[in-house]
């Protein structure tokens, strides 16, 4: 189905009844500001799982699976926002096996994936075509952040009442900007437009693993420098994020983007 923009339909799935008639919602944390912002506003009940360097604990999120009332867990499995981290396909599978044992949604969240210059790297909707995961992708990032279009694919369960929440919330995605990506799609320009982005990101990834190498201190970790979008530094011991910050404000850095992908998620 085609959304205005993909946080439309994040937006839509957090009030959503789902199927397996289950209310808590899973989310990496930290995660995307938007999203967070949309669990609020909902007053949503969350629960979080930590992205490490490597990734989320897979032996936790199954425990939150398997313990809690898990109606959906959101995850941006390619490039993820802020960390940078890519899920590997094992790790994809994997989750896909637990959310399919625990009667649990998944929603992906792959808004970057078309920048992915690994050709082997399968999203997590590639490994379930029963419909336990809804895919979510964005048309904003790699073509006009003004563009606002998107889609979303759901189960059959799922669609009659996304369909009246879209209704309700604004009649249809505009037919004029739908009608200008098909033009766009059918030349072929999209394809030629996304192979430049994709090299060209992945050229600034490289710049960036780099820069973090001849630069960085001691004891200091980083992840997500491949994607050349978004990256995250772990300070080494005995240095505060908060001095850090503080730092940055007196050279002229912004940091309200930062802070906002932090605000921790809690049980309501």
């Amino acid at each position: 189905m085609v959304v205005t923009g993909s946080q439309q339909a994040l937006h839509l799935l957090i009030s959503l009844p789902f199927p397996n008639g289950k209310q808590t919602i899973c989310v990496e944390q930290p995660t995307h500001p938007s999203m967070i912002e949309s669990l609020r506003h909902q007053n949503a009940r969350t629960t979080g799982i930590e992205i490490h360097r490597d990734g989320p604990d897979l032996s936790q999120l199954e425990h939150i699976f398997r313990t809690e009332d898990i109606k959906f867990f959101y995850t941006v499995s390619r490039f993820h926002n802020p960390t940078g981290y890519s899920y590997s396909n094992k790790q994809r599978k994997r989750i896909v096996e637990l959310a399919q044992k625990y009667d649990v949604f998944i929603v992906e969240d792959d808004y970057m994936g078309d920048l992915d210059h690994n050709k082997k790297q399968d999203p997590m909707f590639a490994f379930d075509p029963s419909g336990r995961v809804i895919y979510t992708k964005s048309f904003s990032k790699v073509l006009l952040p003004g563009l606002r279009l998107g889609l979303v694919v759901l189960p059959d369960s799922l669609k009659e009442n996304f369909l009246r929440g879209k209704f309700g919330m604004d009649v249809h995605t505009p037919i004029l900007t739908q009608g200008a990506l098909e033009i766009y799609l059918k030349s072929g320009m999209y394809g030629a437009h996304i192979h430049k982005l994709r090299n060209l990101y992945h050229q600034k990834g490289i710049i960036a693993q780099k820069a973090y190498q001849n630069y960085l201190p001691a004891n200091t970790a980083y992840t997500g420098s491949n994607s050349g979008f978004y990256s995250s530094i772990e300070l080494p011991h005995p240095l505060k994020a908060t001095h850090f910050v503080q730092h940055l404000k007196k050279r002229g850095f912004c940091w309200k983007a930062w802070r906002k992908c932090i605000c921790p998620i809690s049980k309501n």
